[in-house]
C-alpha cells in the first residue's frame, strides 16, 4: 500500500468514527494554511468522494479553549478536531471528547484489523485515533556534527538557536 493510500485510509478511518454524529454533514477542524491544504487535497476530498458525505473543513488555533466553549454552552459545532497530542490527552482528560470504542473500527484496505494495522502508539489515547506523525531532522555534515546551528535574528546582533523540522505523514503502517 502507498503512503497516499495509507495516509487517505487513516483519514477515511478517523471520519468514519465520526460519521454517526452528522449522516450527510460533518465538520472537521484543522490547523490550516498549506498543512490544512494538504489534509483538503488529500485527506477531505477523497473521503467526499467515497463517501457522498459534505465535509466543512475549517481552520482553527489548536489547543482546547474553543472545544470547551462549546461544550460548556451545550452547543458542540465541531465532529473531528486535528489534536496535538497534549490537547487531546487534556481535552479527553477533562470530558469534552468522546471516547472512540476500537473495535469499531474498520481493518485496513488489505484486510489487516485496525488494532494490528495501526502504530500502537496511533491507538493509545481512548479519544482518538493518530493519523500524523512527527520527526525531527537534524542535518550534519561528515566535518561538522552539530545537530543545532546558530543563526542571527534580522533584530538583534545575538545568535539565536534554530531546528528543522519535518512531517510524516501516515499512522498505518
Amino acid at each position: 500500500m502507498t503512503k497516499l493510500a495509507k495516509l487517505m485510509t487513516g483519514a477515511a478511518l478517523a471520519f468514519a468514527v465520526a460519521a454517526p454524529a452528522a449522516a450527510d454533514e460533518l465538520t472537521v477542524v484543522s490547523f490550516g494554511g498549506a498543512y490544512g491544504a494538504a489534509q483538503y487535497e488529500h485527506m477531505i476530498k477523497p473521503f467526499e468522494e467515497a463517501t457522498g458525505h459534505t465535509v466543512l473543513f475549517e481552520d482553527y488555533s489548536g489547543g482546547i479553549a474553543e472545544v470547551k466553549a462549546q461544550v460548556e454552552a451545550g452547543n458542540v459545532q465541531w465532529d473531528v478536531v486535528d489534536f496535538e497530542v497534549i490537547d487531546l490527552e487534556r481535552a479527553c482528560s477533562e470530558g469534552l471528547v468522546e471516547y472512540i470504542d476500537f473495535d469499531q473500527l474498520p481493518p485496513g484496505a488489505d484486510g489487516t484489523p485496525a488494532d494490528e494495522d495501526f502504530f500502537p502508539q496511533a491507538l493509545e489515547n481512548d479519544c482518538g485515533v493518530g493519523i500524523m506523525f512527527w520527526a525531527w531532522s537534524m542535518p550534519t555534515t561528515p566535518r561538522r556534527s552539530v545537530t543545532w546551528y546558530r543563526r542571527r535574528s534580522p533584530t538583534s546582533s545575538t545568535p539565536r538557536r534554530s531546528r528543522a523540522s519535518a512531517r510524516c505523514a501516515g499512522a498505518r503502517r
